[in-house]
């Protein structure tokens, strides 16, 4: 069995984030390569061509290359030259590894900034003209990374570390589950950290930033040498960070050391009065090691697949018959009550490949319901998703093909309809760099929907969504399980599976056990394929309960 059972987890307050629902209508914004490794995949192509380019305009110059830009230029030539001579591993790809992407997104918006930056426009030579110009064409792309991207990654380095319990000594020597990548540079942990310190809002996001920064500090302590930082750079933002957290003592200490090296520096003489000021009446020191317990979310112990398995008699697999004799379904019960189950063989590799190659032409973001009147984009969702609709004219139609199985192996009705349908269109989602979905459930409340929902959805009026079906379409080779924390199970990705649960009792209330989440991608590239079934025409198909409590 796959699934990981044990006592009930207690839910506990930060897993109540608001109600996430997948709208039909995707906003027209500029997509953030982080957010799928296929985009990184197809940027890392990009920069191959980009990078002869570059290196034909380097060569006609030769000494005459602008000498503010020349050392530069050609640090980036190098590295890039390196990461494309590189050979996949024998079971990952190049781009797949988290610490590969994070320097192939920082390495391509450098690009950017060097060709805007340089003097290379005064230079009259068509070679160095053509490189100009497509290199217009390359940087403009919407697949060439941003300053957003580099962020992005950074804060999934910092989150599959703490979840997966990835050692610094590991990290910093890019080694991973025993896959070897390029190291990370004492500049990189610091801007790693960086990134975080500025872009945390809550005294709990910061505990893991401070170890990168502390880990950083007792590096330099040892001897390591910063390149871009200096050590009152590095004090100061552990002061930031640790005000953030909250500990008064040590953010002063930090930027009284910061001081002790740049005294003539008034921001950081103005910064130290301000943090004595702060904490003139409240500095007692925190015990920042003992707070990790407290500031760690229970679902990350499923993640890891740290929850003992308990055996349990009601657990079973078997071989369901369905509707089509030839098509049987080999079900796997992972929980009972709720019933949550793993269904094994229900897509064909070709279906797979056919539904990623339509999925690609319409990758955006993914959006979740806001508290405001926006579709807004969801740091709680890291992932690219497209909406793909049944061609209900076109028997051989894939998409339909592959509704119609959903309702051959659950019972539910999958006949889209353009009005009150009994479910959605298949969402295809493809995971980025820690790439997750944080617990949420998949039912959603009614009046914040037809408050902020799209009345011309097709599941307007609809009722809520009574179960799930999610297609797993790859293999991951580290994390991106499915989790129910309290339930305590854990479904590992098993490419052609498909998991399936009901998020409702049959009164109709939303079962708030089905808490779910998608653990954060460590290496591999996540595709899932989701399809939500409704409470329209399902109620002799899953009828109520005789007890009206359930």
């Amino acid at each position: 069995m796959v699934m990981m059972s044990g006592p009930r987890l207690a839910a506990v307050s930060v897993f109540s984030i608001w109600v996430c629902l997948q709208l039909q209508a995707i906003l027209p914004v500029r997509p953030e390569c982080f957010t799928a490794v296929v985009k990184i995949e197809r940027a890392f192509e990009y920069e191959r061509s980009f990078l002869d380019a570059g290196t034909k305009a380097f060569q006609v110059l030769g000494n005459d290359f602008p000498d503010i830009f020349a050392r530069f230029f050609k640090r980036l030539l190098y590295d890039a030259q390196t990461d494309h001579t590189a050979g996949d591993d024998e079971h990952l790809t190049f781009t797949e590894h988290p610490i590969n992407i994070y320097r192939i997104v920082k390495r391509m918006t450098a690009w950017r900034s060097a060709v805007d930056q340089s003097q290379l426009r005064d230079i009259d030579n068509h070679v160095i003209q053509e490189f100009i110009d497509e290199s217009k064409t390359f940087t403009s792309d919407d697949i060439w990374p941003s300053e957003i991207d580099v962020n992005g990654s950074a804060l999934g380095l910092i989150r599959v570390r703490a979840l997966y319990n990835i050692s610094f000594g590991d990290l910093i020597t890019g080694r991973i589950k025993s896959v070897q990548s390029r190291s990370l540079s004492l500049d990189d942990f610091i801007e790693i950290a960086d990134v975080a310190v500025h872009n945390s809002e809550h005294a709990y996001d910061m505990y893991e930033p401070l170890r990168w920064l502390l880990h950083a500090q007792d590096a330099f302590l040892n001897g390591s040498r910063f390149e871009k930082y200096s050590e009152a750079g590095l004090y100061r933002l552990l002061s930031k960070g640790f005000d953030k957290f909250g500990d008064g003592v040590k953010a002063i200490r930090y930027i009284e050391l910061a001081r002790a090296l740049e005294y003539t520096d008034e921001t950081l003489l103005k910064e130290e009065d301000d943090l004595n000021i702060k904490y003139r009446s409240t500095s007692a020191e925190m015990d920042f090691d003992v707070l990790k317990f407290n500031l760690t979310l229970q679902y990350e112990a499923l993640c890891r697949g740290d929850i003992e398995h308990v055996s349990s008699p009601d657990l079973k697999c078997y071989h369901q018959r369905t509707q089509i004799p030839y098509r049987p379904a080999d079900v796997e019960v992972v929980n009972v009550d709720p019933y949550v189950a793993l269904v094994h063989r229900t897509i064909h590799p070709n279906e797979i490949k056919a539904v990623k190659e339509l999925a690609l032409l319409s990758f955006a973001r993914s959006h979740v319901l806001a508290t405001e009147e926006v579709h807004s984009i969801s740091e709680n969702r890291i992932s690219e998703s497209a909406w793909l609709e049944d061609d209900l004219d076109d028997p051989e139609d894939l998409i339909s093909k592959l509704s119609r199985r959903v309702e051959h192996l659950t019972g539910l009705s999958t006949l889209l309809r353009d009005r009150k349908s009994p479910c959605e269109d298949f969402q295809v989602l493809n995971y980025g760099i820690g790439g997750m979905y944080e617990p949420h459930h998949d039912f959603y409340d009614i009046d914040a929907f037809e408050r902020y929902g799209d009345k011309d959805s097709k599941v307007f009026g609809s009722g809520n969504r009574i179960a799930t079906w999610m297609f797993y379409i790859n293999d991951v080779k580290a994390g991106g399980a499915t989790v129910f924390p309290e339930l305590g199970v854990r479904i590992p990705v098993v490419k052609g599976a498909a998991a399936f649960w009901y998020n409702l009792y049959r009164n109709g209330t939303g079962d708030s056990r089905t808490l779910h989440a998608g653990c954060p991608v460590l290496m591999g590239s996540k595709w899932v394929a989701n399809k939500w079934m409704h409470e329209i025409d399902q109620q002799f198909r899953r009828p109520c309960s005789i007890d009206p409590n359930k």
